[in-house]
């Protein structure tokens, strides 16, 4: 049996790992999340080391106050979705958790769901590729 606080962390990470969510500043741009918090990770270490000139700021406050907006919105689905199962079948929770992260890893693994701006070589990406 899982409780509802670890089906609901485990679909928040699963979530933002996985789920496409739009940028809203590029046209087009679908990643998940935590591409959101790896590209604000690389714009603060070039500011760190070539200081906050130019548009890396704006670029460092437009890829976090995405991360932190998605974040929230994925946790409150993530805690709908864990209350509702409770709710409804209990008994059910770990394997409905389970089947929805493994499902979603899947998907994204071989079908490339991402749109991204910000690969070398690939407007459409899977998970993997996404993140390379």
């Amino acid at each position: 049996m899982m409780s509802r606080t670890v089906a609901r962390r485990f679909l928040w990470i699963a979530a933002l790992v996985l789920v496409p969510v739009p940028l809203l500043a590029f046209a087009g741009a679908v990643v998940p999340t935590a591409r959101f918090v790896e590209l604000a990770v690389v714009v603060l270490i070039t500011i760190f080391v070539e200081g906050p000139g130019g548009v890396a700021p704006l670029l460092l406050g437009l890829f976090l106050v995405h991360a932190l907006v998605y974040a929230a919105l994925l946790w409150l689905a993530a805690w709908g979705l864990t209350w509702a199962l409770e709710r409804a079948a209990p008994a059910a929770l770990r394997v409905v958790v389970w089947t929805l992260v493994l499902f979603g890893l899947g998907w994204t693994l071989s079908v490339p769901v991402y749109h991204t701006p910000f690969h070398a070589r690939l407007p459409h990406a899977t998970l993997l590729e996404v993140y390379r």
